[in-house]
């Protein structure tokens, strides 16, 4: 491939990326919340998905709509969803960023014992076990939508038995314990920080060592 062909294929992923965070700074978010639930905002570097797929990680179709994780099993979906863009920039975020093996990492898992067809975005394994699921909300999501998607992350990273789980609208973020939190409701006390800040924490750094 060519330099120039190599750049313009850059610029268009980039703009992929850009459309997500672009919505979210254009809408306020007017719904009260508490502070002790309100995410901090960590934005994800938009050249993580152009990055992602020149190293092969991420292929996009002709026509930029459908997008292949190339990971522990392959899965394609519809680019155009605002989710499946936020869903693209953890997955990059998680192997670039984070430097998980893509060997570890599995999207759209089908939960046990959930309702037929319920799914976690991305799962990141450990040795033997799912190790981090995470659950993807759209950048312009509300407070109501965000917190559903903590109660659906809750149930989905219990029933798979994973460590901790990752809430994310590729702004906003929160980090949980999962494995040792007893009731979903007594979530708050199990917060570990936010997708910046937990990540330098002894549990998740020991972890990614052991991969």
């Amino acid at each position: 491939m060519t330099n120039r062909q190599d750049g313009r294929r850059s610029s268009r992923a980039a703009r992929r990326v850009s459309r997500a965070a672009q919505r979210q700074h254009g809408q306020g978010n007017s719904e009260p919340v508490p502070a002790h639930t309100m995410p901090r905002p960590q934005p994800l570097d938009a050249d993580l998905v152009c990055e992602a797929e020149r190293r092969g990680y991420l292929e996009f179709s002709p026509e930029q709509t459908r997008i292949t994780y190339i990971c522990a099993r392959r899965f394609t979906d519809d680019y155009t969803d605002p989710e499946e863009q936020v869903r693209a920039a953890i997955y990059a975020w998680l192997i670039l960023d984070r430097g998980y093996p893509a060997n570890r990492i599995e999207v759209e898992v089908p939960v046990p014992r959930r309702t037929p067809a319920d799914r976690a975005d991305i799962v990141v394994y450990g040795d033997r076990h799912p190790f981090l699921v995470v659950e993807v909300k759209k950048t312009d999501s509300g407070n109501a939508e965000f917190e559903r998607g903590i109660l659906q992350g809750f149930g989905n990273a219990a029933n798979l038995r994973a460590s901790y789980l990752l809430v994310d609208s590729g702004t906003e973020s929160i980090f949980y314990d999962v494995e040792n939190c007893p009731d979903v409701r007594d979530r708050d006390r199990y917060r570990l920080g936010d997708r910046k800040t937990w990540v330098q924490a002894p549990p998740f750094t020991a972890a990614l060592c052991s991969t």
